[in-house]
């Protein structure tokens, strides 16, 4: 499977959806926490795998912070500016 550039491939929303799951957020508590559906989530984080290539979400955790799609913030991370992503 090829790998897509996250900064190319991600909206905004799963960028912000995905720091809170870097963050140690389970999907439940980020539906929660934007007042969204749990199924709601799901599809966009698994969206969010399939379009950048990620065999899992931890490795699209991973694959963010290493182009800086999200950054360490404290304790968790934060999506870095709107601007980098493809908007919605």
């Amino acid at each position: 499977m090829t790998l897509v550039d996250p900064r190319e491939a991600m909206t905004p929303r799963q960028v912000e959806l995905l720091a809170l799951y870097a963050s140690g957020h389970d999907m439940r508590e980020i539906a929660t926490l934007k007042f969204l559906s749990y199924s709601s989530v799901q599809q966009t984080l698994q969206a969010a795998r399939v379009r950048v290539g990620a065999r899992t979400l931890t490795h699209l955790c991973v694959l963010c912070v290493e182009t800086g799609v999200i950054v360490k913030n404290g304790v968790g991370y934060r999506p870095v500016q709107a601007e980098r992503v493809v908007g919605e």
